[in-house]
């Protein structure tokens, strides 16, 4: 009896023993896994590389890139873009998805911490391309230099403008380093809520020479009550509906290629315009653009908002799909007989 008690504590023993031994190997397992340089890199991958920083602190952006640099501000809740000393109205949500792409930038790993190298990654002084992001009264946030993309083209190589360490980040910068102007700038001339059903009168006026598509005219379009259109003062002209809905989407959705800067309104030839669009909404807003003489290029045709500070360049091509004549509009001309206003059959 004793014996077979002894038999049971031995192997009582036993068991704890290679349960000890069995919980170490797992922890061990358990640390290797942790401390491996695939979890370590791992980590690092999860790491962001600002830990501090909201779009909310940010009140302006520099961007060096490609020979040229930009300035963006932001003003209470829009943001701005300076160009050739005055500020305009710049994207909103191109400026904020910009921040966001910085914001959630995370490390890959650091590559080194050699000055030496930086040329190798293009990170070097002075900075061929660069971001400064800064708080409220010049508060410094963010500067970083911004060099190479990584190799097989994962992410980019980039160092903190007082640091040496070169670090690899998980995302390009190639999109969004663009110093021109015209990429961040909000060219579009009518609200953002406006759309085309919406306009319920337009008035069109264009003088000859314009582009070659005709002569000049002056007509009014209004909407009946069947929500159809039909010209003003010549109801039995017949009107393609989806053409005329075409106009007035091109209307609504128009927007410059470019602010223009220092012309003169007489310069611009808005005191004796090429062409007039006059068009009311339903909730009673009214909106007059004009358009002026030809820009630098031949494409390109000064545009302004009656009542409006800026003035922009404009597409030939967009002005045409809205200045268009009767006969290019008509139920005639496009061969849609199920499209006519009522009152013209």
């Amino acid at each position: 009896m004793l014996a077979l008690k002894g038999e049971t504590l031995k192997g009582e023993k036993r068991i704890l023993v290679l349960s000890v031994v069995l919980l170490a190997l797992i922890l061990l397992y358990v640390l290797g896994l942790v401390f491996s340089p695939a979890s370590r890199r791992r980590r690092e991958m999860e790491t962001p590389l600002f830990q501090i920083l909201n779009k909310e602190m940010i009140a302006s952006i520099e961007i060096t890139s490609n020979g040229g640099s930009l300035s963006l501000r932001k003003s209470e809740d829009d943001w701005t873009v300076l160009i050739s000393g005055v500020y305009f109205p710049a994207a909103k949500d191109r400026v904020d998805a910009f921040l966001d792409h910085v914001i959630s930038l995370r490390q890959s790993k650091r590559v080194s911490g050699d000055p030496e190298t930086w040329s190798d990654f293009e990170v070097g002084t002075p900075p061929a391309r660069r971001l400064v992001l800064e708080g409220e009264e010049g508060k410094p946030l963010v500067d970083l230099v911004i060099g190479k993309p990584g190799l097989a083209g994962q992410g980019t190589y980039v160092r903190r403008g007082d640091e040496e360490d070169v670090i690899q980040v998980d995302k390009s910068f190639s999109y969004y380093l663009n110093p021109e102007p015209r990429f961040w700038s909000d060219l579009k001339l009518f609200p953002k809520d406006l759309e085309a059903r919406d306009i319920r009168r337009v008035s069109l006026k264009r003088r000859s020479g314009f582009d070659d598509a005709g002569g000049p005219f002056v007509y009014s379009l209004v909407r009946d009550e069947n929500m159809n259109w039909i010209v003003e003062g010549r109801p039995a002209i017949p009107l393609d509906n989806r053409a005329v809905d075409g106009l007035t989407g091109a209307l609504a959705s128009f927007e410059g290629t470019e602010f223009v800067v220092g012309i003169p309104r007489e310069a611009a030839g808005f005191d004796s315009p090429t062409a007039e669009v006059l068009f009311a909404t339903d909730a009673g807003r009214e909106f007059r653009l004009l358009v002026g003489n030809p820009g630098p290029d031949a494409d390109q045709y000064y545009v302004c908002l009656e009542g409006e500070t800026y003035c922009y360049l404009a597409a030939a091509w967009r002005l045409k799909n809205i200045l268009k004549s009767l006969s290019s509009i008509g139920a005639e001309a496009t061969g849609d007989q199920a499209s006519r206003s009522p009152s013209s059959e």
